[in-house]
């Protein structure tokens, strides 16, 4: 959904996600790795410390760098692009207000009629792409309802790190109460980060409903629908003073209709009655079901714990055509972050999906399934790492036994893959070679030396840079040969620190 942000603000934020991953560096190189003249980049920097406050971009004699505080990080950059963003104050805009005309509108924005009726026109055409129609008279987003208001959570959510949206005290405690009761009153339990986000949704869809937008539903599942909240006259009297609503059953069907609507599951009887009437939904449990069973069989865990985790799974894979961000993708966020630290560890889990799966999810239903199986079970990192093959490595020096502890030390203190280290002394050794054939590799500072061991690297008395590599590139090697068989790929991080 970034497509919604003009090209300006793209290339800014382009250049910003750029400095976050690679600072410092020049403008020229920058300039080369991003396609812009570096006279519009020097005039961005500028433009953008403007707005990017606390946080700055830094130009000296390394380069240009990113300054981020130690309280913040860079989601708030999202925030604030949104935040400067013309397309964005306008979505917000027409959110609270309907039936404005163009002047009305070009004036509360801050621009002219010309360079407004320029941002509708090209703003229509990114908005179709998502079946949602920017309507000009009167001016108002109209098409899929559901499509509108997941735009409008992702914008308010992004917008506003509280993630409460635009909404005042009084709304959010309305809402709050409100949502409790219901959660309480079936049995689900309610943590900080779900009030937050069911909140919000509420939230829209009430925006909404105030401006004559509904959504399409049937009354499916009648029994989820509370009735002693709207048997409570006291709370619905000040529902309706606050949101101008009244609190009946068409209200909380539209409130909650992602959680009523007939494909959405509760509960795994839930998924048995749903599996059962439609045949993609059959596949798309059976899949899951074969993902969590191939990962408990050959890691020997549980799956006990498993029934929340499951539900996760089929409630959101069936539902990642829909795009539940515009800038600050947090899931891609997590599954690139947990790749660059644990890419061994990624490789297993995506063999195991591609297996599970006979058409391959797309990059939205991947990093869904990463995220949800990395953090929400438990153990499952703790168990791949125990397959993760450990490399034996084998030190022999003609110096001293502490020389070559030190020499282990050292390459033990900047490895990040499992590696056991091991110091072979005298007894080890004969004329005939080193008799110690269970290392993987052998490390020694003695040239063209006799061994059973497949690879032998020889260094000098202290490690060079060279000597760095050839240790490196052969731990490498080596880790993917032991690697293979688990992730059926040919080719894994590096395994030590440069």
């Amino acid at each position: 959904m970034r497509t919604i942000l003009s090209n300006h603000d793209r290339r800014q934020l382009e250049f910003l996600e750029l400095l976050s991953k690679e600072s410092p560096i020049s403008l020229h190189r920058t300039s080369e790795r991003l396609g812009y003249p570096v006279r519009t980049l020097a005039a961005d920097i500028t433009q953008i410390n403007t707005y990017l406050a606390p946080m700055q971009i830094v130009t000296n004699a390394s380069g240009v760098t990113l300054t981020i505080p130690d309280d913040s990080s860079f989601r708030e950059v999202y925030s604030l692009i949104l935040q400067q963003s013309r397309e964005t104050q306008f979505l917000k805009y027409l959110f609270f207000h309907c039936g404005q005309t163009q002047e009305e509108i070009s004036a509360a924005l801050f621009i002219s009629v010309s360079t407004f009726r320029r941002m509708v026109r090209s703003m229509k055409k990114k908005l179709a792409h998502h079946h949602i129609e920017l309507n000009t008279a009167p001016y108002c987003m109209i098409g899929d309802e559901e499509q509108i208001s997941q735009l409008y959570i992702a914008l308010f959510s992004e917008l506003y790190l509280d993630n409460y949206g635009p909404m005042n005290l009084e709304e959010q405690g309305m809402l709050a109460e409100l949502n409790k009761r219901i959660a309480d009153e079936h049995g689900y339990p309610m943590n900080f980060p779900d009030l937050k986000r069911i909140i919000l949704w509420t939230y829209v869809r009430l925006m909404r409903m105030q401006k004559g937008h509904h959504v399409e539903y049937t009354l499916m599942k009648e029994d989820y629908i509370s009735n002693h909240v709207l048997n409570d006259s006291n709370l619905c009297c000040r529902f309706h003073e606050v949101f101008g609503i009244k609190l009946n059953r068409d209200t909380l069907f539209e409130m909650y209709h992602t959680f009523l609507r007939s494909k959405y599951a509760n509960n795994l009887s839930d998924i048995n009655n749903i599996t059962m009437a439609s045949a993609y939904h059959r596949q798309l449990n059976t899949s899951i079901q074969t993902l969590l069973i191939s990962l408990a069989e050959s890691l020997g865990i549980t799956l006990a714990d498993t029934e929340q985790l499951h539900i996760d799974l089929f409630n959101n894979l069936q539902f990642t055509d829909r795009t539940p961000y515009i800038l600050y993708n947090r899931n891609k966020i997590f599954a690139d972050g947990f790749s660059r630290e644990h890419e061994h560890i990624t490789a297993i889990i995506k063999k195991h999906i591609t297996q599970a799966f006979s058409t391959p999810p797309d990059e939205n239903g991947l990093n869904e399934i990463i995220y949800i199986l990395v953090s929400h079970w438990p153990g499952l990192i703790h168990k791949i790492e125990e397959k993760i093959p450990v490399i034996k490595i084998g030190i022999f020096f003609d110096s001293d036994i502490e020389h070559a502890q030190m020499i282990a030390d050292l390459i033990q203190q900047y490895a990040n893959i499992r590696i056991q280290m091991s110091v072979i002394e005298l007894c080890e050794y004969d004329f005939k070679g080193i008799l110690y054939p269970e290392v993987d590799i052998l490390i020694t500072n003695i040239p063209r030396l006799e061994t059973k061991c497949k690879k032998t690297v020889c260094i000098t008395e202290y490690p060079t840079v060279a000597d760095w590599k050839a240790i490196y590139f052969t731990v490498e090697r080596t880790y993917q040969e032991l690697l293979l068989p688990l992730t059926g790929l040919s080719s894994i991080i590096g395994p030590l620190d440069s």
